[in-house]
């Protein structure tokens, strides 16, 4: 799978470049959340690079990725219960043709 740097964001309703960043500033050993680069809404919250707080599970499980059936895009599930925790993405070509069918588009896309 490519380098998924795309992720849904549930704020801004469309697919962002997502970053990682500490949870807590200046303190990397709480953990790491990933958040969308735009609006910083968090996609999930990361420990140790193997395990991502579940909202089901409420606990930090193992992060599965998934694939998904659209090259260049999968999903972050939550190992124990399946929960999924994000959609990533590739490029913004594989978020377009994954997009739902309401005609959602990501900002700046020219794309029907």
């Amino acid at each position: 799978m490519s380098t998924l740097a795309w992720v849904h964001c549930g704020r801004c309703h469309t697919a962002r470049r997502f970053r990682f960043a500490p949870v807590v500033s200046g303190l990397s050993s709480l953990g790491t959340k990933a958040e969308c680069a735009s609006c910083s809404h968090v996609a999930f919250t990361m420990v140790d690079g193997r395990r991502a707080f579940c909202p089901l599970c409420d606990g930090f499980e193992r992060i599965e990725l998934v694939p998904s059936s659209v090259p260049g895009a999968g999903f972050a599930c939550c190992s124990a219960c399946g929960q999924l925790l994000a959609a990533l993405y590739a490029d913004l070509g594989s978020w377009s043709a994954a997009r739902s069918p309401n005609g959602l588009r990501p900002e700046g896309s020219s794309q029907p």
